[in-house]
């Protein structure tokens, strides 16, 4: 969903067939663009490598997806067929798996287009010459002003679930502000999601009309990241907000707890909230924390939960115990149920029929963050801000975090 790198690696090709026969090797066994008797879904991803968590969590939402949809009747009669093929993270990798699908006439009726932003623009060209209709949760247009218009005409049958960094900023500017907080200090790893993220919440905290005090980086790799703090700490600022990932997120906590500034409030990135931190730092460097996280993720006593819920969570445990946040499972599983409604809605398998349907679909019944998606001018989120929220840390249960 958000953090998305690239690792290089050997090709491990792994099918998965979900109805139908189906096909060993590295694509699909049927013929795409509406032939046949079963809609192909193609499924390039990371499942080895370093992203391979990501990577196998995206095809856990996606499985979900087509289990359901085929248990219910498929789509106007007709079954879904996934099959995964592993590009490790490799861009170039994942053109000449999607290069070698169309040239063997199986160009797929909906792509899933990467773990990455990177798979994502790379197979981009192919995707649109090829009018292919690409669904998935990779980030390949998170460029994407909230609610604002794009560039259609560069991606018209490419449509991603994940949400913009325009709208994670605006959520937290959004909270910042509730809070009275007008003085802000910045902390982020210096890889390369680290750095598009803090320039992102720099601008938009400055156009809020909030200061930043200070602002610092480090290494993710690196255990200690008490003398960042210290001089993010001499700034005096009203609130410290830290973008951190996997590991990354207990030396934060630690250091910011070693360090005794604790009084001074901290809001962790959504990065945070993926993890269990309660796995990788001691709960008493929870205090004056909380984490921007999505709706999805707060805990929902199993009484509570609504028969759609129960569904999704359903769908996803009877393929292992969950690893990871529901909302990494959660787009991957919207961005499928999005295309088998256009699918439904158009007729046909026709990718530039289907996403005309998909500009148009409003609100749906089956997704899970939010009921509506897209717009004739956006193929990423219209992001309605109150999908995200503001929790306190805990464990993850059920993949939601239990404060």
């Amino acid at each position: 969903m958000i953090i998305r790198g690239a690792g290089v690696t050997a090709l491990v090709a792994l099918s998965v067939v979900v109805a139908g026969c189906g096909s060993s090797g590295g694509s699909p066994s049927n013929g795409g663009g509406g032939s046949g008797k079963d809609i192909n879904v193609l499924a390039i991803q990371a499942l080895s490598g370093p992203l391979a968590p990501s990577g196998k969590a995206d095809v856990i939402g996606y499985k979900a997806a087509v289990n359901q949809i085929n248990a219910a009747g498929g789509i106007n009669g007709r079954q879904l067929k996934i099959t995964v093929v592993d590009d490790a993270g490799d861009p170039t990798k994942a053109v000449s798996l999607l290069h070698d699908a169309i040239g063997s006439g199986h160009t797929p009726d909906i792509l899933a287009d990467g773990t990455t932003s990177a798979e994502s623009l790379a197979m981009a060209p192919l995707v649109k010459s090829n009018h292919i209709l690409a669904s998935s949760a990779a980030t390949g247009l998170a460029t994407a002003p909230l609610n604002g218009s794009e560039d259609i005409a560069g991606h018209p049958t490419k449509f991603s679930t994940s949400v913009s960094l325009d709208a994670v900023t605006q959520a937290m500017v959004g909270y910042l502000k509730g809070k009275g907080y007008q003085k802000v200090a910045v902390l982020a790893a210096n890889d390369a999601y680290g750095k598009s993220w803090s320039a992102a919440y720099i601008k938009a905290i400055e156009a809020a009309e909030l200061t930043v005090t200070s602002s610092a980086s480090f290494d993710p790799k690196v255990l200690d990241v008490t003398p960042q703090l210290q001089k993010l700490q001499a700034s005096n600022p009203d609130v410290l907000i830290a973008e951190a990932y996997g590991a990354a997120t207990g030396y934060v906590l630690s250091s910011r707890e070693k360090l005794g500034w604790t009084k001074t409030p901290m809001v962790g990135a959504v990065t945070f909230s993926v993890s269990d931190l309660t796995k990788v730092a001691d709960t008493s460097s929870f205090t004056n924390v909380v984490l921007e996280s999505l709706k999805i993720q707060q805990y929902v006593d199993p009484a509570a939960r609504s028969a759609k819920f129960k569904a999704f969570l359903a769908a996803l445990t009877e393929q292992g115990p969950l690893q990871t946040a529901l909302s990494a499972y959660a787009f991957p599983y919207d961005s499928i149920w999005l295309a088998a409604d256009g699918i439904r809605k158009a007729g046909t398998t026709d990718a530039v029929k289907v996403a005309s349907a998909m500009e148009t679909l409003g609100s749906v019944d089956n997704t899970v963050i939010q009921p509506a998606y897209y717009t004739p001018k956006n193929h990423y989120p219209s992001t309605d801000l109150s999908t995200f929220a503001f929790v306190v840390p805990g464990p993850l249960v059920d993949g939601m975090i239990k404060s």
